[in-house]
């Protein structure tokens, strides 16, 4: 990759993670233009100057955040402001949609540090246990889901079936199957209706 490429994909990848953003659609679309606009950028190596100005001096609308539609959120997502917080540290059988309302979940026993500039407010942190998706994942490492964010095929999460099960792999959907892949166990197929809920991993932290 050439050096001028290079610079124009950290430009991309930089306005991405200040705006919560997840594909070079959702970039074209908070600067108006299209996405093949993108594609020549790369082409020609050089991002227009004014395209740094707006984000250099936060002259982009703040509306986006009123209009998760434009983000590909799930129907009941919702953006709010990042802020300095610490974010509930859950075992993996707790996790689902059900834990924010669940009355004996209070205040957590344990807490950590929320990553910087993410904005879902229910987003939480899991111990991993077991080598099962070594190594991109370490034993006692921690991940952090967002489960504001929609799932898109080739993405690690955690994901919950029907059945009960919880666990952390990564998903491919094909056509009306599922796909869970194990780096170092089995992968499970399971039909589409068999997913419970499904919260892409944002974040990971080494075990200390």
């Amino acid at each position: 990759m050439s050096s001028k490429i290079s610079k124009v994909n950290k430009f991309i990848n930089s306005v991405k993670i200040k705006y919560n953003l997840r594909t070079d659609s959702d970039v074209a679309r908070l600067f108006k233009i299209s996405r093949q606009a993108l594609h020549f950028w790369r082409q020609q190596g050089k991002v227009p100057d004014k395209y740094y100005r707006m984000v250099d001096d936060n002259l982009l609308p703040q509306t986006f955040e009123n209009d998760p539609a434009k983000f590909r959120l799930p129907k009941d997502g919702y953006f709010a402001q990042a802020e300095d917080r610490r974010l509930p540290v859950i075992g993996l059988a707790k996790a689902g949609p059900d834990l924010f309302t669940d009355p004996d979940f209070k205040d957590p026993e344990e807490t950590a540090s929320c990553p910087a500039g993410l904005h879902d407010p229910k987003a939480y942190w899991i111990p991993v246990i077991g080598n099962s998706m070594y190594p991109y994942l370490r034993p006692y490492s921690r991940v952090c889901v967002s489960p504001n964010m929609e799932c898109k095929s080739g993405d690690r999460v955690v994901v919950g079936l029907t059945d009960g099960q919880v666990m952390i792999a990564e998903i491919h959907f094909k056509d009306k199957k599922v796909v869970l892949k194990k780096y170092n166990d089995e992968d499970l197929t399971v039909s589409n209706d068999l997913i419970l809920f499904c919260y892409p991993i944002i974040h990971t932290r080494e075990p200390k």
